[in-house]
């Protein structure tokens, strides 16, 4: 077949035009959608900022774990790798993805409704082969209230006693041994009248630390004594002691704290990290200190309950201390994180206030 040149000319024209026409078609639609933005680096998170940086970004780490030279910072959101100070990768979701997790986990834990039988009770609902088993429900809210009856423990309860707000510190020895049968013959009062105006003096300095809704709801009675005996099978002296029951025993007015700690261990003992903290627990190995061991003191390596009072005493009394502490050791580092997430949801279940519990809180306690 022959083509004539204006045959050949009719065609190019054709074909261009259909060409022009995709093309122009093609550009349309590319300029219609909204240009791809580069994604965003989680929470600010990139490679270079120090630990300060991102802890202002994220807060204090759930914890810590060592991986040679690299230090891993944990948060409920993922993980930030440290090396030489400075950041060098992280594996972190968005606050968006971590809801949609937990959403994802409440429905797995949603057992369907069994539907009723003929006679008009409900059949019980067989899980699926291979499904996982339903989860509990969940436990109820936590009680912050109180557990005692204020009441109970006013001037006519302590007609001696002075009063730290609505709290009684009583020195009258007969009021403590009928709280707490454990003082047998070695305890003594503290009798000068100007004696107990000082130690009260010295304790309120101390009560200052924290908010007055959060020692009213947890404390019943302070009882100041001269000194406490020696108990049995422990080779130093008492000198405190606390109860469930909300009753505290001190001899010295610093000792107030080490024992409120474990108060508030036992009070919200739902709340404590128990098998995070646990897992932090170390033996005594010789020719070992208690710093290098992952301990702010040594009457803090006696057990897991000392150790927490201890941890709690020395972040409210002496904050720089165990920062610089927990500086030395990631283990303390991780400790000073758990007690201080705890102390954070007790402050705002029983003052119902939000708190940030951090470093510049601690150190701006009186």
């Amino acid at each position: 077949m022959v083509c004539s040149p204006n045959t050949v000319k009719r065609t190019l024209y054709v074909s261009s035009g259909a060409l022009c026409a995709a093309l122009l078609a093609w550009s349309v639609a590319v300029a219609a959608e909204p240009a791809a933005e580069p994604a965003a680096e989680p929470h600010g998170i990139r490679n270079g900022l120090t630990v300060q940086e991102v802890e202002w970004l994220l807060g204090p780490p759930l914890g810590t774990m060592r991986q040679g030279a690299r230090t891993v910072l944990v948060y409920d959101i993922g993980t930030v790798t440290i090396e030489n100070g400075k950041v060098v990768d992280s594996a972190l979701i968005s606050d968006a993805e971590l809801v949609r997790r937990k959403q994802a986990r409440k429905r797995v834990g949603q057992a369907p409704s069994a539907a009723p039988a003929p006679g008009g009770q409900a059949q019980p609902v067989r899980p699926a082969a291979g499904a996982p088993p339903a989860r509990k429900p969940p436990p109820p809210a936590p009680d912050f209230g109180p557990r005692f009856n204020r009441a109970d423990h006013g001037p006519a309860q302590h007609p001696t006693a002075m009063f730290y707000g609505q709290i009684p510190v009583d020195f009258d020895f007969v009021s403590a041994r009928r709280g707490k049968l454990a003082f047998e013959p070695g305890t003594k009062e503290i009798e000068s009248r100007s004696k107990r105006l000082t130690r009260f003096k010295q304790l309120s300095d101390e009560l200052k630390k924290y908010p007055a809704p959060l020692l009213e709801q947890t404390i019943v009675c302070i009882y100041f004594v001269s000194n406490l005996p020696k108990p049995e099978k422990r080779r130093r002296r008492t000198t405190g002691l606390s109860d469930q029951s909300g009753i505290i025993w001190i001899a010295f007015p610093e000792t107030f704290h080490h024992e409120f700690a474990h108060t508030l261990q036992k009070r919200f003992l739902h709340l404590f990290p128990s098998r995070e903290w646990n897992d932090l627990q170390r033996k005594r190995r010789d020719k070992e200190g208690f710093l290098e061991l992952g301990y702010v003191s040594e009457y803090a390596t006696t057990n897991d309950e000392e150790d927490f009072a201890e941890t709690f005493m020395v972040l409210v009394r002496k904050p720089r201390y165990a920062f610089r502490a927990a500086g030395k050791n990631p283990i303390i580092a991780s400790k000073l994180a758990l007690v201080m997430r705890f102390y954070e949801t007790v402050l705002e279940g029983t003052t119902g206030r939000d708190y940030t519990v951090d470093k510049d809180y601690l150190l701006r306690l009186p």
